[in-house]
Order: structure tokens, then sequence, then C-alpha cells
């Protein structure tokens, strides 16, 4: 007899968020993969007609995608299911990461396989949603240390981590070609951040180049100056040895043991040549910036997808089920083929959602690669079979974050921001963006993907008026309409508020002054943007007037940075 079998991991989220380095965020990433690898090697083994329909890989062992934590297959042996969890971890040899994720799955004999499916799914929802997480308790917690990671569990002795989080974080299942390829690609934020500024600036770079590599081996953080004579003063000022180890100098050091006046006079060296480029140089370079950004996708109603919602021919779901998930998974072989040698780095890559961390610079380049690579590989193949009733699209969070910034702020504000996108637009198919000020001040705009090319667009133009503008215009906005009532506006209330805003938006606007004809151009399309964002706000009777301040907020914030290139975005779908 047949059964069709579900198998899931949970919690994900919340184990990718505890994460301060990069190398937590890809591992905690990777061992999900590897379970489900391992998840699908057990199933094999004991049934070796088994058959994956969700996601259609042939051989998990001989692929680069990231397995996603959603396994849908038909099996013909169910004697072994209830060994599965235990033989799973026992083959990752690391019994204790079964602390932190849990293996959820569930069976029903396959009759009708549209009806089995529904089934399944129920009862695996079911299984989930009631399966109790619980919180970890430790003996001992008023003697020892908590985790300075999780918070959750005490410390291992010389370490601040628990034995579950060092566990994560020297995670390693990789060949030593992977192990090296890792290392290269996932040291931290901060080489994140600067990898476009250090390629522009290299020629001036050379001699703090070389005093910076004469003593750290992680170089990245030390580029400011501010940075290098805050530290000077500190070293001076306190005790050394606990500055040192508060600031995780010696972690960066190639010599830890370093005697501090040593120390001192080579920073000090280094503070000398800092001066001399960002304040003496004829042609000064910038400072960097130290941010950087996450960029997240997640398929829309990937769900209704699966289960068959959007089919014209209800008959026949295991086959439409088999084409999306081909499609998805070449999708995500794309991805991590395009970006293999780029500085955009991908953590994680199943089909149905991404997760890459990149320089700023390099945002729009990265989502018109995103763009290109779904329409050609999912829109267009499931749009060319004819067999759906709709299109499919995916939604985006952008999360821009200083280093210094906690890791797991800006990956729970992305994670935070894709859900509420997704919940905004009945079609989907949205954007959203997160810049984070401070740990208690983010900014954060939603924005249509069809209305995103139109933004990319005045945000390129700008970069020619620049000298010429101020954003005063968008202050004198908001102060003028900020105590206004937004919310059950009768229809003509609604248009004679929106066609006020229009007004005083063009009245406040031309107050710039400068080159005529390069700002009268540059005023027709803002204008022409300002009333499409103006629609993209209003749904059921009000407009959110704080999104559509705060897209120029998110815009005067991006005018700082400049990209690598000025591409054009195209939206997804027009739903």
């Amino acid at each position: 007899m047949s059964y069709l079998l579900g198998v899931t991991i949970g919690p994900i989220q919340t184990n990718i968020q505890k994460s301060r380095k990069l190398k937590d965020l890809y591992n905690s990433s990777k061992i999900v993969s590897d379970i489900m690898k391992k998840v699908t090697e057990f199933l094999k083994e004991a049934d070796d007609a088994m058959q994956i329909i969700y996601p259609t890989i042939k051989d998990v062992n001989d692929t680069e995608l990231d397995i996603t934590n959603y396994l849908i297959c038909e099996i013909n042996n169910i004697d072994t299911l209830k060994e599965m969890r235990e033989h799973i971890f026992d083959r990752l040899k690391i019994s204790v990461l079964e602390e932190i994720y849990f293996l959820f799955w569930a069976v029903e004999p396959l009759e009708d396989y549209s009806e089995t499916y529904k089934k399944l799914t129920k009862k695996l929802r079911s299984i989930k949603n009631t399966y109790e997480f619980r919180n970890y308790e430790e003996k001992d917690v008023k003697i020892r240390k908590k985790c300075s990671l999780c918070g959750e569990r005490i410390r291992e002795v010389g370490s601040e981590l628990c034995e579950v989080c060092n566990c994560k974080r020297n995670y390693d299942q990789a060949s030593n070609d992977e192990k090296k390829n890792k290392e290269e690609k996932y040291k931290s934020v901060y080489d994140i951040s600067i990898d476009v500024w250090k390629e522009r600036s290299n020629a001036k770079l050379i001699n703090l180049n070389t005093k910076l590599y004469d003593l750290f081996k992680n170089t990245s953080r030390y580029y400011s100056l501010d940075t290098i004579s805050n530290l000077i003063r500190l070293l001076e000022e306190g005790d050394m040895e606990k500055v040192r180890e508060e600031k995780g100098i010696n972690e960066d050091l190639k010599n830890p043991q370093m005697k501090d006046q040593e120390f001192i006079k080579k920073l000090n060296d280094i503070k000398y040549e800092l001066e001399s480029i960002y304040l003496e140089d004829k042609d000064t370079i910038v400072n960097p910036h130290y941010k950087y950004c996450f960029v997240q996708i997640d398929v829309d109603n990937l769900g209704k997808w699966i289960s068959g919602s959007y089919n014209y021919e209800k008959d026949d779901l295991k086959k439409h089920q088999i084409e999306i998930s081909k499609a998805l998974c070449n999708f995500a072989s794309r991805l991590k083929e395009s970006f293999g040698n780029s500085k955009t780095k991908v953590i994680y890559a199943g089909g149905d959602d991404f997760l890459a961390v990149l320089p700023v610079e390099c945002l729009l380049n990265t989502l018109q690669t995103i763009e290109t690579i779904f329409k050609s590989t999912v829109q267009d193949s499931i749009d060319n079979s004819l067999d759906y009733s709709e299109t499919i699209s995916y939604s985006a969070s952008i999360t821009f974050a200083s280093c210094k910034d906690e890791m797991s702020l800006a990956l729970r504000k992305n994670r935070e921001a894709l859900e509420a996108v997704k919940n905004r637009y009945s079609v989907k198919n949205g954007i959203c963006i997160n810049y984070i000020v401070n740990n208690s001040k983010i900014i954060n705009m939603f924005l249509s993907k069809n209305y995103f090319n139109e933004y990319v667009d005045n945000l390129r133009y700008f970069k020619e008026v620049a000298k010429n503008m101020s954003f005063s215009y968008v202050d004198s906005l908001e102060k003028e309409f900020n105590k206004m009532e937004y919310n059950d506006l009768e229809s003509g209330d609604l248009r004679d508020l929106k066609e006020m805003l229009l007004l005083e938006f063009k009245r406040y606007l031309i107050k710039n002054r400068g080159q005529k004809e390069l700002l009268e151009e540059y005023f027709n399309i803002h204008i022409r943007l300002f009333d499409n964002l103006i629609n993209d706000n209003t749904m059921d009777k009000k407009i959110d007037f704080i999104n559509l301040i705060n897209c120029f907020r998110i815009y005067k914030k991006l005018s700082d940075f400049e990209f690598l290139e000025e591409v054009k975005c195209d939206a997804a779908s027009k739903n």
C-alpha cells in the first residue's frame, strides 16, 4: 500500500534570529538543510521506491541547494517512521541539536491524491501547532552566567556560549573545498559593509592596508578614524586588559599577547595614516558608512499554489505540485549560481524562500537579478503551462543595519516586515524596506512592487539634481497634514484629501531653486511618483499617511548611497 508522508522542522526563525555572527546565521540555516537531507536519506534507505514530490530533487547529496524544511513524498514502508527522529540526529552526530530542532511528521494512506493531501496537511499543521515548545530550564543559573547569545542556557566552562550555541557556531558538515569557500564568504558584517568601498578606494589604501594587516587578522572594522581614536582613548584612560576583552580586540589581533604600549603605538601609526587619507588628502575619500543589508524573499501564497487552489484542472494535483517544485528548485539553483562569486552572499536559497546579506551598494543589482531569474525560471514556466488562474509572485523585505547593531534585531525586523508586507496587499507582490537608525528607532516603508521600478528611477534622477535639492518639503508636508483624519473617509472626502496632498506636495517641492530645466524634469517625475504613492497607500476608505511620508524618509536615506549600477527593477507581476 502507498502512503503520503509530510515532514517538517521547527522552530526555524527563532533559531535563525539567535545569531550574532554571520557564521551563526549561515550554520543555523545549514543545519536545517542537513537535517532534511538526512531525513530524505533515511526514507530512501527504508524504501527505494520512495518518490519525492516536494522539493523535486533527484539526489539531495548531489545538489548545492538548501533543502527546504517541508518535504512531501510517497512511500510504501511506514514501519521505520517512529525511529526516524533518533536516526537523523545520530547521523548528524550532534545530539545536542535535538534540544532546539523538532521533527514533525504525518502520514496518510494514499487514495485519491488531492483528498489525501488535504488530510495530510491538516494533520501536520495540527501536530505542529499543538506541540508545546518547552522553555529550557538550567540548574545553577544563580551560580553560573547564562549564554551571551541565546540567554537561555548556562555557559560552558571557558566560553561565553552554552553547549548548544557553541555547537551551532562550530557546526561544520562541509567538505574541505566548501570550508575554504565559506571562510572567504562569511567572515563578518564589517567585511560585507565595506567590500565595495575598499574596492573603490583601493589605490589610496595601500599604506593603511599594510599597517592594518600587520596588526590585525580581522581588519575591516578598523578603517574608521573614530573607531581607532576612541579605542586609543579608552586604552589610555581605562583598564587596558578589560577594554581589549570587552571590545573583542584580542579576537581580531594577530598577536593577542602583544604588550599594551606596543599596541597603542601601532594604533597611533594607523590613526596618523587615517588622518592623512580622510582629512589631509586633496582628493578626500569618504569614511566607510559601515552599513549592510539583508534581502529576504518569500513566494506568495505558496500553500495555495501547492494545494491546487489556482489549478484550472483539479484532477492532477500531484503533476502540478511537481511542476511548481521543479520551477522553484531551478530558481534557487540559478540564484546560487548567479551570486556564487559576487559580493552578495547567499545565506540560504531553498526555492520558495531566500535570504542574503550584501553591501548596500549592491542592493539594486541584487534585486534586479532576483527579479530576472524569478521571471525566467518560475513565472514564465508556470504562465506558459496555461494551467493556472493566477500569476505567481513573491514579496520581499530589505533591512538596512549598521555593523554595531545587533544582527538578531535586523533579522527579526526583516522577518516581521516580510510577514507584514504579505498581509498588506490583497495580491501580495509587495516590498518593505526597514532602515535601522538605532535600537529604538526604525523607519519602514511598504510599497507595491509595481511602483518600485518608478521609485528607483526617481532615486536615480535625484543624483543629477542633488546639489540643488533639499528634503525640507517632506518635513513641511508632514507638519501640515499629520493631524488630519485619514480613516473612514467618504469617496468625496477621500478624493478632496488626495488632491490637497498632491497640490501641497507640488507647492513645497518647487520651493527648491536651481538649474531650471533639470529641476523641472525631476519635479515632474517626482510629483508623478507622489501621486502613485498616494494611490498605493489608499485602501479601505483610508490613506496610510505615515507610510506615505516614510517612503520619502527612506528615499532620503537611500540617496546617501552610491549604488554600484543604476539598474531598473521590473515589477514581478501585474496581478
